[in-house]
């Protein structure tokens, strides 16, 4: 991208830009982190995504309830790392 000159954005802007997507495309972003960021455990990012997208405060109950699941998702898959960790 910088042979072209395109300058990626910054997490911040990326977030800003949360604020446009469609319903359909937030519930895709929590889908993602849902089936592939915890299971490769790329918790951080899971969580972010989840909590993000609650921050926007749609009223669309399924987004808020998928954000919840991944945000439940990624603290338990933390609690079965720890545990494994252990032995």
């Amino acid at each position: 991208m910088k042979e072209r000159g395109i300058k990626l954005p910054s997490l911040d802007e990326l977030k800003e830009l949360l604020e446009y997507a469609s319903d359909e495309t937030l519930l895709e972003y929590l889908e993602k982190a849902e089936k592939e960021l915890i299971p490769r455990e790329k918790l951080d990012a899971a969580n972010s995504i989840a909590l993000d997208v609650m921050k926007l405060q749609r009223e669309n109950p399924e987004i808020h309830n998928m954000a919840i699941r991944v945000l439940g998702k990624c603290c338990q898959k933390k609690q079965e790392m720890e545990i494994l960790k252990k032995y």
